[in-house]
């Protein structure tokens, strides 16, 4: 999905191009053209201010891009790349929690996670968080080829959660503090916010000041699947990694 900033700027290059195509028509006479009924000189005048309007726009475009679409795009990338390591070290935390969820919900399965092609399927299972042992093994694959292996088996389920909702949470705020936050894709924000407040994370808290709550959460299976969804989302603003159930 583009945009609005793309969108205004691809429609900002169609308007020059005709523009252009309007003073080497006018200038060179391009392709045959109907005959007019008008007068020369009421074809000259309009010539003309079609000439001049099309060389103004042109002009304003050339200005438009040096003085503000320049400036905005180095602006834009230097945020990206300040943000970038924090980006992809919240990735990093939800990937693992996804990958977690999935294999609680399929127990047999053991390989790589398909983190693209997931599925409310994948999920439907899943009615409540518990104190159980986490119990899980996993192994990360980065660009290079380098496999590292984890083991989180000692970790509390409900206690991971509320470390990375604590920690995820405490990192989107840090971003949003910055002052040129705002020049990066409106998406991006949308879904970092929409991440540190969405509903999974609200059931995390419920967990957190509840101490023993242990009923099984109406629509909790909901809430999962639109987790994994805000972090396939994010996932075009950061890196990841090969992931697999071990």
């Amino acid at each position: 999905m583009k945009t609005k900033l793309e969108l205004q700027n691809i429609l900002l290059i169609i308007i020059n191009l005709i523009c252009l195509f309007f003073i080497l028509q006018i200038k060179f006479s391009l392709f045959p053209l109907i005959e007019s009924t008008l007068t020369v000189s009421t074809k000259i005048s309009i010539n003309i201010l079609v000439v001049d309007l099309s060389i103004g726009i042109i002009l304003s475009s050339f200005f438009y891009v040096i003085v503000v679409l320049i400036p905005e795009y180095r602006k834009k990338s230097s945020t990206m790349r300040l943000i970038g390591p924090r980006l992809n070290n919240i990735c990093e935390q939800i990937q693992i929690s996804i990958g977690y969820l999935y294999s609680k919900a399929k127990p047999d399965y053991k390989g790589p996670i398909q983190f693209d092609k997931l599925s409310y399927a994948d999920f439907e299972s899943w009615k409540k968080l518990s104190d159980r042992q986490v119990n899980f093994k996993y192994s990360l694959r980065n660009d290079n080829g380098k496999q590292t292996k984890y083991d989180i088996s000692s970790e509390n389920e409900i206690g991971r959660f509320i470390v990375e909702v604590g920690r995820v949470s405490k990192q989107i705020d840090s971003l949003f503090s910055l002052p040129t936050i705002t020049s990066i894709d409106k998406e991006l924000i949308d879904i970092l916010a929409e991440l540190r407040d969405c509903g999974f994370y609200g059931i995390v808290m419920i967990y957190k000041h509840w101490k023993g709550f242990s009923f099984p959460l109406q629509n909790f299976s909901t809430d999962v699947f639109k987790y994994y969804q805000l972090y396939k989302r994010l996932t075009r603003y950061c890196k990841t990694f090969e992931f697999e159930i071990t």
